[in-house]
């Protein structure tokens, strides 16, 4: 009885936010009643993160506003995908004027959506972020929010390869260039720097058999010939500063360019 409530939960939340998906097109506000997600062993299914709990309709109307973003540029060609990290670049406060430097002349949207785990992004790539674009380029960052959680090295990886399938279903003449989780904490014998890093030895090995990904590592970049995470690159040893995204925009810079075919 109580896994057949737990799935007519999961439908009825299904049906609302597909409602909401409808709606978009006049209005990129939810004004319904809080959706709290409930636990279930099928997290793509929709939001699943406990910190959104009291925040699931501000999650909704950002990913309304991104629904919005491509219905606005059908013709975009680079996409930028991941959580927070991803999300603050072009935001002021971060480094607005680099985003503005290297993406501003491309047809560039970024979906990046702070505190999203690798299912999260997965809900978001099933629920219309590919409906209306098929970019030339999608770059993905993701998967330090599930280390936070205490994910394992497998069951990330795991999440990191739907979403792949996911893109490639989606729009299978994108190419993906798959980051390596970045550095996170003051050195490398920081607990979760320790799990991202078996996540990106797994990513390098189970990447090889995509035609269509491009595994890069920039990791060394941003960390010191000790491997310490400087604070002037990361302030809280997870978010890039603007020089962090400055070393960031140059080390995939002529990626970028081979792929959009500058």
């Amino acid at each position: 009885m109580r896994t057949v409530n737990m799935r007519i939960c999961c439908i009825t939340l299904t049906a609302l936010v597909s409602l909401f998906v409808q709606a978009i097109p006049s209005s990129d506000v939810y004004a319904g009643e809080s959706l709290v997600p409930s636990r279930t062993t099928t997290p793509a299914i929709r939001p699943d993160n406990p910190d959104y709990d009291n925040h699931i309709v501000m999650w909704l109307e950002k990913y309304g506003r991104q629904i919005q973003q491509t219905r606005d540029m059908p013709e975009s060609e680079l996409l930028f995908v991941g959580d927070s990290i991803t999300e603050h670049w072009p935001l002021a406060g971060y480094a607005p004027d680099i985003w503005q430097q290297f993406y501003s002349d491309r047809k560039t949207i970024n979906v990046g959506s702070g505190g999203d785990r690798t299912e999260n992004i997965l809900w978001r790539l099933e629920n219309g972020i590919l409906n209306e674009i098929s970019p030339k380029l999608i770059v993905l960052l993701a998967g330090t929010n599930n280390t936070s959680r205490g994910d394992s090295p497998s069951a990330v990886v795991n999440g990191i390869e739907a979403i792949i399938h996911s893109i490639h279903r989606q729009s299978p003449e994108s190419k993906i260039l798959l980051h390596a989780i970045f550095p996170r904490g003051k050195d490398k014998h920081d607990v979760k720097r320790v799990n991202n890093e078996k996540i990106n030895a797994l990513l390098a090995k189970r990447s090889k058999k995509y035609a269509f990904v491009d595994f890069t590592n920039i990791n060394a970049q941003f960390l010191d010939s000790s491997g310490q995470l400087d604070k002037k690159i990361m302030p809280d040893l997870l978010h890039p500063s603007a020089k962090g995204y400055q070393i960031w925009a140059e080390a995939i810079e002529n990626k970028i360019k081979f792929y959009l075919q500058e």
